[in-house]
């Protein structure tokens, strides 16, 4: 497996080299729009994925009111979907 950047909390994987029996998921944690996080897990850490090519999905830049930059998050729809 090729991990590509590690710290003590993050690990970036390709896309093609992750092993799926190191992933699980933390618990719900709830944030200040009513919405719970759950963060995805590689060998304990939160898992980013390094996918080259076009994705079905994106990411997304949230701001404050007042145009503040909040953080980037991604939103993933499983139901009756295979991922």
């Amino acid at each position: 497996m090729r991990v590509k950047e590690s710290s003590n909390e993050t690990v970036i994987v390709d896309f093609l080299d992750i092993d799926t029996s190191k992933i699980t998921f933390a618990k719900p944690k709830p944030n200040k729009y009513n919405r719970s996080q759950i963060r995805i897990l590689y060998g304990g850490k939160t898992l980013f994925v390094k996918y080259k090519g076009i994705t079905p999905f994106g990411l997304v830049e949230n701001f404050d009111k007042d145009n503040n930059y909040q953080g980037t998050s991604m939103s993933i729809n499983c139901e009756d979907q295979y991922l």
